[in-house]
């Protein structure tokens, strides 16, 4: 199973190592940079492929679907520069959906940064998700399979969220369209 990390984030410069130390990037990664330039690179870190896709563009729908277009994983975990991993969470991303294989959709906790304290986003359950359920995550907490978004015609919104008309709710309508087109959502109670 091919797990590939996502990245929505703008003026992304170099290789910058140390900033995917921090994220602990341990996973193949797509980055969707939103910058001043046009221009596709590859690279490696720990020993996985980097794809860097800068585009004179905004909009962070923009941003994920140019991702998802460029994807070949099994498997895709959205993410956004404020995040870090645990080690080993694409064992933890692949067993659960080995061990589920009715989902589609999984959001997983996560810990991302906000000012000088990690702040968490806590599942207390694992259960099968209701519309009412989706409502509170992030985009940055969403696994999905990436085939059966794609076979479903589901992409983010290009007018809600950071750098569109509506500037924000697009992670919301990901998941509300994810659930109306009949993908099972999960919600997993294991941090990432």
């Amino acid at each position: 199973m091919k797990i590939q990390v996502l990245l929505a984030t703008m003026f992304f410069e170099n290789e910058a190592p140390d900033f995917l130390e921090k994220m602990n990037v341990q996973t193949d990664l797509i980055i969707g940079n939103q910058c001043d330039r046009n221009e596709d690179r590859l690279f490696s870190h720990r020993g996985h492929s980097v794809t860097l896709l800068s585009r004179n563009e905004r909009g962070v729908g923009k941003n994920r679907n140019l991702c998802l277009e460029h994807s070949d994983a099994d498997i895709v975990l959205f993410a956004d520069n404020d995040v870090f991993y645990v080690d080993g969470y694409s064992d933890i991303i692949e067993d659960y959906y080995l061990k589920n294989p009715d989902a589609d959709v999984v959001i997983f906790n996560f810990k991302e940064k906000r000012g000088d304290e990690p702040f968490h986003n806590t599942n207390t359950l694992t259960k099968r998700a209701k519309l009412k359920d989706i409502t509170k995550f992030g985009g940055c907490t969403v696994s999905v399979k990436r085939q059966r978004i794609l076979d479903r015609d589901i992409r983010f919104s290009l007018s809600f969220g950071g750098g569109a008309k509506y500037g924000c709710g697009e992670d919301t309508l990901f998941l509300r369209e994810c659930y109306r087109k009949g993908l099972q959502i999960h919600l997993c109670d294991q941090t990432l």
